[in-house]
């Protein structure tokens, strides 16, 4: 679970094990339908970003896990790994994934 607290609303990328695309913003304008807390189910990648239209240059957040986290139940999202899975959400994944993460570790 997802906590928003304070800053600029966040757009959140959450692509499901059957490739589906969804996005969400999490910020405090519930009026605009922006999410204060939201729910992102194991096995879904997720990806995050401070939205464009900032005004404060930050955003704080708080996640809770359940079960407990542990490091070994966690991948992180290689470009290499993502694109194989996710081809259709190539830009999206090249633009969100960090450049020195292009292969999993062997």
């Amino acid at each position: 679970v997802h906590f928003f607290h304070e800053g600029d609303p966040l757009d959140y990328y959450l692509i499901y094990p059957d490739g589906r695309l969804e996005t969400r913003v999490m910020g405090s304008n519930v009026s605009e339908g922006q999410l204060m807390q939201m729910v992102v189910p194991g096995g879904v990648w997720k990806a995050s970003r401070i939205s464009e239209n900032a005004s404060l240059g930050y955003a704080l957040i708080g996640e809770a896990v359940s079960p407990g986290f542990e490091y070994e139940d966690m991948t992180l999202g290689y470009h290499e790994l993502l694109l194989d899975l996710f081809p259709q959400h190539h830009d999206l994944i090249i633009e969100m994934s960090h450049p020195e993460l292009v292969q999993a570790p062997r």
